[in-house]
C-alpha cells in the first residue's frame, strides 16, 4: 500500500445568499433538499489565487439523520484569467438541536464540513489541476444575513 499524503493548493472563502434567498424543493424520497446561490468570494494559495464567481450553488439535501449532504459547483476565475469549474461533494453533521434551530431560523454559529473537490479547466498554465483528486477540510459560518463558506484545500497524493 502507498502511504496517503496531501499537498496544500488554497485556501478558499466565499459568502452564500442569505437563508430567505434558499429555494426549497422540499422533502423528496432522499431528504429535503434545497438551494443555497453562492454571491462569489477569493481563494489563494502557492500556485494559484483569484475570486469564486458569482452564480454557482450549493444543491444541499438534509438526511433524516440529520447529515447535511452538500453538491456544490462553483467557478474559479485566476488573477491571471483562467477559469477552473470546481464542483464538490461534501458533508456537514448537524444534531437534532441544531436542524430544529436552522428550520425555526435559528443558526448555529458554525458547523465543520469535509468535501472532495475535482477541478477542469481548459487553461494550459492549469491543466495540472485536472489530474487532481483533493480533500478539504472547513466551516460553514450561518451568519442570519451573509452566511459564508471557508476551506482548506489539499490535493492527495
Amino acid at each position: 500500500m502507498f502511504e496517503l499524503k496531501n499537498e496544500y493548493l488554497f485556501d478558499l472563502h466565499f459568502s452564500v445568499a442569505p437563508p430567505s434567498e434558499f429555494i426549497s424543493v422540499g422533502q423528496g424520497g432522499w431528504g429535503n433538499r434545497g438551494i443555497a446561490p453562492i454571491n462569489g468570494g477569493t481563494f489563494q494559495g502557492p500556485k494559484m489565487k483569484g475570486i469564486v464567481k458569482p452564480g454557482g450553488a450549493d444543491w444541499f439535501l438534509i438526511r433524516q439523520d440529520n447529515t447535511f449532504i452538500l453538491d456544490v459547483r462553483i467557478l474559479l476565475e485566476t488573477d491571471d484569467g483562467a477559469f477552473i469549474y470546481m464542483p464538490y461533494d461534501g458533508i456537514v453533521v448537524a444534531s437534532d438541536e441544531v436542524v430544529e434551530n436552522l428550520a425555526n431560523g435559528d443558526f448555529p454559529p458554525e458547523a465543520q464540513c469535509l468535501s472532495t473537490p475535482r477541478f477542469e479547466t481548459s487553461d494550459e498554465r492549469y491543466k495540472w489541476i485536472n489530474k487532481i483528486k483533493a480533500a478539504a477540510t472547513g466551516r460553514v459560518v450561518f451568519d442570519p444575513r451573509t452566511p459564508f463558506v471557508e476551506y482548506s484545500v489539499y490535493a492527495l497524493r
